[in-house]
């Protein structure tokens, strides 16, 4: 036989929420150690309680409820298995607290790790949040900067040569805008007739008087036009035009006597023509 003797396991009485020192020795250490429900017959553990490196007293939080019935088993390194008697939990008496929060166990190691994820996890989180921040702050300083320039704008005028299209009432309206090139035709159920309105010719343009258009109908009126200002030209009095007229006609009359006794004289000097003479045949 070894000298190595089955491990074993001591555990007080147990009051909730209170710490009990479990009591662990002889096997081989380490030792695993967890408790089950009295009586079970898989062994299954209710906490995860963390191993013990070597023999002594383990601190426990009494973490179940009142009236909770448990047995503790220790397994050492060689699988050897002890026992521990069961005991029933029991509420406190001073303060009468019945039941209790459970207590979530981690090694070291583990628990410097899950810190340094969820620091990273953490900072990520936060770095996110502040991105979002500075979008959603952004976003909105743009939508008022555009408010803002939009309510700066001129109020726009509509135009006095617009036309308003209205469209008809009813559920079966229809609306054909420029139809004919003419304004609209309104299709319903009362009025199904699709022809344009009767045309009305635009008015005729305005003529003023002593104007004459930029741009002559044809050739004849622009003769016709020339013409025309050649006589007003002609026709038009001036000073100058005027003495040289007067001039004129005093010299025709100083040289009129003299014109007409030279008119007298040739006419006389002129030679009135004798008529010829037949002669008659002679009559035997």
């Amino acid at each position: 036989m070894s000298g190595v003797s089955q491990p074993f396991i001591i555990v007080p009485p147990l009051t909730t929420c209170t710490t009990a020192y479990v009591v662990v020795g002889d096997g081989k250490p380490p030792y695993r150690i967890y408790p089950i429900a009295s009586g079970s017959g898989n062994a299954t553990s209710l906490e995860n309680v963390p191993e013990m490196a070597s023999a002594g007293v383990f601190p426990w939080r009494v973490d179940f409820n009142q009236g909770a019935n448990l047995t503790w088993v220790v397994v050492d390194d060689a699988n050897r298995v002890g026992y521990s008697d069961f005991r029933v939990v029991r509420a406190q008496t001073s303060t009468g607290i019945t039941t209790c929060s459970k207590t979530v166990y981690g090694s070291s190691s583990n628990s410097g790790r899950d810190a340094a994820i969820g620091g990273a996890v953490g900072g990520v989180v936060l770095l996110a949040a502040i991105l979002v921040t500075y979008l959603v702050y952004r976003r909105y300083k743009k939508q008022r900067r555009l408010e803002e320039e939009f309510a700066n704008l001129p109020q726009a005028r509509e135009s006095a040569d617009s036309v308003e299209m209205s469209s008809p009432s009813g559920p079966a309206g229809v609306v054909r805008h420029g139809t004919f090139n003419l304004h609209h035709v309104q299709l319903n159920e009362g009025n199904t007739h699709d022809a344009p309105p009767s045309y009305v010719p635009p008015p005729p343009k305005r003529r003023f008087m002593g104007l004459r258009s930029s741009r002559p109908a044809s050739r004849t009126n622009s003769v016709i036009g020339s013409e025309a200002e050649a006589d007003a030209a002609a026709t038009t009095t001036t000073p100058e035009t005027a003495a040289s007229t007067v001039a004129a006609s005093e010299m025709e009359q100083q040289e009129s006597p003299t014109v007409a006794a030279e008119t007298e004289r040739e006419e006389e000097h002129e030679v009135t023509p004798t008529p010829l003479r037949t002669s008659s045949p002679q009559r035997d």
